[in-house]
């Protein structure tokens, strides 16, 4: 019986070891933050765009570094993205929105090069 109990415990703790080990790589697949990649027209990064993510509350600037990556490591929430600069011969539209849901990912967001 006490054989029995021992088998049973080592496959238990065995189980929970590889579920835990699956629920890690996943973890690590999954962004951490909210990230947005700015390109222009020919997919090449921009540095240096301005990126608001805005609850009711308040606005966090994110500027895209030099892979055109703004990355924002906020609590997760509803944020409203707004550009709202970028560098000296780029343009965009001023009436672009994006709402990021309350779970972190990666967006795009295309600017053109003059």
């Amino acid at each position: 019986m006490k054989k029995m109990i021992i088998i049973l415990l080592v496959l238990a703790l065995a189980s929970a070891a590889s579920c835990s080990g699956k629920s890690e790589k996943k973890d690590a697949e999954t962004p951490q933050a909210y990230i947005i990649h700015v390109t222009d027209q020919n997919q090449d990064p921009v540095q240096e765009a301005y990126i608001n993510f805005c609850t009711d509350q308040v606005c966090v600037p994110v500027a895209s570094d030099e892979n055109g990556r703004a990355v924002f490591d906020g609590d997760p929430d509803v944020y409203h993205v707004q550009l709202f600069k970028v560098p000296e011969g780029y343009s965009f539209d001023p009436d672009f929105e994006l709402n990021a849901g309350p779970e972190y990912g990666e967006w795009e967001i295309r600017i053109k090069k003059d």
